[in-house]
């Protein structure tokens, strides 16, 4: 799809008029994707560059306008040197002014298309709102935007009884810390819930942190016998370059131990000692002792 395709069926998906709003960015600053030759219609010449919107007040701001607090997204097409740009001046957690055109719920034949077909499996759709960005404007003061940005940018702890306190991490949403694991450290994670769950979460890493060694030589164990095929059949380089499963097993390194769900199921990442150029180890398991989905 050429530049000039991409541009106006953006412009058919957004209202003519303008208005100036003031917006607080989310925690991540600019994401941009393109199809490549695959799609239906063809490469993308241009990048769907975007950025999340946490809060904004349109309207008179000096008449007292509403702060919306409503996640949407804030998007332009660019090309490369325009994505470059963009990402210097839209960063993320800060407040900034824009001028924009709203989203009109347009959906080319093809996507209505694709959303229809999706929709007779049983999918539905929440059409989110979103904004075209037209203009960067010089920021407007609004202590509103600017309360909530502090509130949001205060840094969140969880205090757990097995592990001590948590840090949040906004851009996933995940709470973490460090904790000793086999002489080095590792990043333990738990994912954002009530406290009944993510207690119970850190409960889990607490039981794997109780006997690293047991944990260790299990879930290795494990990976060894998924992955250790693989490994000498595509990835060793020379006949010495081969392994046995416990030589396998010797080389991983318990990078983080992240916890989704609190009925005692867990993700282990491990430093795959370059053996797969760097991809890394991951698997799943459970304080049963049962591992699976090991793979790079």
């Amino acid at each position: 799809m050429d530049a000039a395709h991409q541009l106006a069926l953006q412009d058919q998906k957004f209202e003519r008029s303008t208005e100036d709003i003031t917006v607080v960015t989310g925690p991540n600053g600019v994401s941009a994707s393109k199809h490549g030759a695959q799609h239906p219609s063809g490469p993308a010449q241009l990048w769907a560059a975007s950025i999340e919107i946490a809060a904004w007040i349109d309207g008179d701001i000096d008449a007292g306008a509403p702060l919306i607090s409503e996640s949407c997204r804030l998007e332009q097409l660019v090309d490369d040197d325009g994505l470059a740009a963009l990402r210097e001046r839209l960063t993320g957690d800060s407040i900034l002014t824009v001028r924009v055109r709203r989203s009109n719920g347009y959906l080319s034949p093809e996507e209505a298309d694709a959303r229809r077909q999706l929709e007779e499996r049983g999918f539905s759709f929440a059409d989110p709102r979103r904004f075209l960005l037209v203009e960067v404007l010089p920021t407007r003061s609004v202590p509103a935007l600017e309360s909530f940005l502090a509130a949001r940018t205060t840094p969140k702890t969880f205090l757990s009884a097995d592990l001590g306190a948590l840090t949040e991490d906004r851009s996933t949403g995940w709470y973490s810390m460090r904790r000793g694991w086999m002489g080095h450290d590792a990043e333990v994670s738990i994912v954002s819930s009530t406290d009944a769950r993510m207690a119970t979460m850190c409960g889990t890493i607490a039981t794997l942190l109780s006997a690293p060694s047991e944990w260790q030589s299990a879930a290795t164990g494990f990976a060894a016998e998924a992955l250790l095929e693989m490994y000498n059949e595509s990835w060793a380089e020379t006949e010495e370059a081969r392994l046995t499963g416990d030589e396998f097993a010797a080389r991983l390194r318990l990078i983080s131990i992240h916890v989704a769900h609190d009925d005692g199921s867990f993700s282990l990442e491990f430093d795959d000692a370059d053996m797969f150029g760097g991809h890394g180890v991951h698997l799943d398991g459970t304080l049963t002792g049962e591992f699976s989905n090991a793979g790079i």
